[in-house]
């Protein structure tokens, strides 16, 4: 079974998943195609990541990429609908 990350904590779950798979971000830089700055950028949560990117960082790490729940969800809208 996969972990689950979503996207509000992503750059934590994906350098702990990192961590977990013993992948240097050089042989992660590799094996997505993305440039060994780029990935670091992403696992130190200093540069933004584009959903379709951060799921191919999942993807080798073997992680579930989905939405954070809505604190709202589930509260009655106005009117009670």
């Amino acid at each position: 079974m996969r972990d689950i990350i979503e996207y509000m904590n992503i750059a934590d779950s994906l350098k702990a998943a990192a961590k977990r798979s013993g992948l240097s971000m050089n042989a992660i830089s590799k094996r997505t195609g993305l440039n060994y700055q780029t990935v670091h950028g992403f696992l130190t949560g200093e540069r933004d990541i584009a959903v379709s990117t951060a799921q191919r960082l999942a993807d080798l790490l073997d992680l579930e990429l989905r939405p954070k729940a809505s604190k709202a969800a589930g509260k009655p809208t106005k009117g009670g609908r």
